[in-house]
């Protein structure tokens, strides 16, 4: 799995070049800010959250069922979101300051569905240990999705070029995922009924009703920078910043993705056990964390103001002064992302809850008071950097907070529930710009 996201990411950055020589600053601004953002934002309700329970029953009928709730989910917001976008489009664009987003309405809502089929699906596939699916899959999206950006891009469709690339993607992913899980499970598809999928929607609700809610206050927060930038800038900015994230947020996903898988193994029978071991392996960590990220960091901050423009080509030097003035926050979110998974091994559900709120109001807070100040695109930039870094550091904070007031487990007893590694740690692009 590693190596498969790997390879896949390594198509994506070896393309990064190629692409900003197809598409324009404000291509990519239109399709991180309208597109990308609002198909994260759908992705959050398209199956509320029912993809998560796939892999929880030991019935294989009950998790088909489950994986329908999904699928049924994911139609039915399709089609509202649809109705919503021909309705509303023009009046949701408004703030944003671009095109109108209901001429990118059936896009949204095609990329929403297969999005949401690939979610669902790829649980599946993580519930049967299809481990060489997941990884074939990933190198097959990413390539189909790159290869369609480039031709579409030829062919002077701009920012759409980059929408039907993501989504020729996503349809060949969910393809590749849908055909190994039928030849693996037919039978328990066929058990499908709609008894059964309302009665796994019963049984599951918990995901809708407390999942969903805490996904999207995370994906608001992820997502709330490339909007505040567009609102105030336009596109050609948005495009600059959108580039900056993409290529500091590579790297930092395999290492972080890593450190993260690591830690959450170590910790988690730790935290059923009295004593400092716990604490030790947090502050072990983070330490190593902080050394791994300093070097990367501070190399950023030097040259990519002087290399951004030799290798993506001369439209995108801003990219590199943004990259810049981002990298002290990338570094920051490298240190304390992949032990973030200590809260919900400590089951501190209402400190993960503080987290995201502080994260939405103080990354969200500052680039604000710094367009009221009239800063530039740079000074805007640069406070959100250092609100970034106040955040990461209030993460690591929340989580040493957690450790040194867990209450201690008796004898024979531990903590009830120990979460999947990805809910927090594993999957660091959750926390990694746009």
């Amino acid at each position: 799995m590693v190596g498969g996201t790997a390879v896949a990411q390594a198509l994506v950055a070896a393309s990064s070049p190629l692409l900003t020589r197809v598409y324009s600053p404000a291509d990519f601004g239109t399709y991180a800010a309208v597109f990308a953002t609002l198909i994260s934002l759908l992705g959050i309700f398209s199956t509320l959250s029912y993809q998560n329970a796939i892999a929880l029953p030991d019935d294989d009928v009950l998790a088909a069922n489950v994986l329908g709730v999904s699928l049924a989910v994911a139609a039915v917001v399709g089609l509202a979101t649809l109705v919503v976008l021909l309705v509303a489009g023009e009046w949701i664009s408004r703030p944003l300051g671009t095109t109108s987003i209901g001429s990118y309405a059936l896009l949204l809502v095609v990329g929403q569905m297969v999005g949401a089929s690939v979610s669902a699906l790829m649980m599946w596939a993580l519930r049967t240990k299809s481990f060489s699916v997941i990884a074939r899959n990933a190198v097959t999206q990413s390539g189909t999705q790159v290869v369609a950006q480039l031709v579409l891009g030829l062919a002077g469709l701009g920012a759409t070029g980059l929408m039907i690339g993501f989504v020729v993607g996503g349809v060949a992913g969910a393809i590749r995922l849908g055909r190994a899980a039928w030849n693996l499970n037919a039978w328990a598809f066929r058990l499908v009924s709609r008894r059964g999928v309302r009665q796994a929607a019963a049984r599951y609700r918990r995901f809708a009703i407390l999942t969903t809610p805490a996904a999207f206050l995370n994906v608001m927060g992820l997502r709330l920078p490339v909007i505040l930038v567009v609102a105030m800038f336009g596109p050609d900015i948005a495009g600059q910043f959108a580039l900056a994230d993409r290529v500091i947020a590579l790297p930092i996903a395999l290492v972080a993705s890593a450190a993260g898988n690591a830690y959450f193994a170590q910790v988690a029978p730790l935290a059923r056990e009295p004593g400092p071991a716990m604490r030790t392996l947090f502050l072990r960590t983070t330490r190593s964390l902080a050394l791994t990220a300093a070097v990367p960091m501070a190399l950023t901050m030097l040259l990519a103001p002087l290399l951004f423009g030799l290798v993506f080509g001369s439209a995108w030097t801003q990219a590199g002064v943004f990259a810049a003035i981002m990298a002290p926050w990338y570094g920051m979110i490298l240190v304390t992302n992949p032990t973030s998974g200590t809260l919900g091994v400590l089951e501190r559900q209402d400190l993960h809850l503080m987290r995201e709120l502080l994260r939405l109001g103080v990354i969200g807070g500052a680039p604000l008071i710094a367009y009221q100040l009239h800063a530039s695109p740079e000074g805007v930039l640069a406070s959100m950097s250092a609100a970034g870094c106040v955040t990461y550091l209030l993460y690591g904070w929340l989580s040493w907070r957690a450790i040194a007031t867990r209450p201690l487990p008796r004898t024979g007893e531990g903590y009830g529930h120990l979460p999947d590694p990805g809910v927090e740690g594993r999957g660091p692009r959750e926390d990694a710009g746009t």
